[in-house]
């Protein structure tokens, strides 16, 4: 199995290195000190974990913010500091899943577009849009149950189909 690496931004401008492999429901791995994608993905100590977690998850790691790959003279090494790097990385593989999704529904055909938020697509909400719309329970601002609430309010009937890592059978 191979992992891909990836590069976002944290709120205050430290370049974050991530790394992605394998498929299904996303599992963000916190980072811990003194990390480096590369050599920690080769090392022995933790290649049987990542490979058993990567096959039944899709492994999101990352290195810190003055560990491997990511900026190493970051001035802020606070909690917080390491909070907003886990948004930000969380964040990036968020917009990743857009992007597929939005490929996807090209590769078969399909029109598309693509919102950043629930709010910005209640903006452009019109009643001669035709279609469905593709949720997540969780997205930035307002959540996909409450955007659904919101379009029964305002009579909307465009389907709704649910994608989530995050869900549960009673939510169901």
């Amino acid at each position: 199995m191979k992992q891909e690496i990836r590069f976002c931004r944290s709120a205050d401008g430290v370049r974050l290195a991530y790394a992605i492999a394998g498929q299904g429901p996303p599992l963000i791995k916190a980072a811990n000190w003194l990390s480096h994608l590369e050599y920690e993905w080769d090392c022995p100590a933790w290649r049987h974990w990542y490979d058993t977690l990567a096959g039944q998850f899709t492994l999101i790691r990352y290195d810190q913010r003055g560990c491997g790959l990511s900026d190493r003279d970051a001035e802020d090494i606070s909690f917080s500091a390491w909070v907003r790097d886990l948004e930000a990385v969380a964040d990036a593989v968020d917009q990743a899943i857009r992007h597929a999704m939005g490929l996807l529904m090209k590769s078969v055909g399909h029109s598309y577009e693509i919102f950043e938020s629930a709010d910005d697509f209640l903006r452009d909400h019109s009643d001669q849009r035709s279609g469905c719309l593709v949720l997540d329970i969780r997205m930035p601002g307002m959540g996909g149950l409450e955007l659904q609430e919101r379009l029964r309010e305002i009579d909307c009937a465009l389907p709704i189909i649910f994608i989530t890592g995050h869900g549960d059978i009673p939510m169901a």
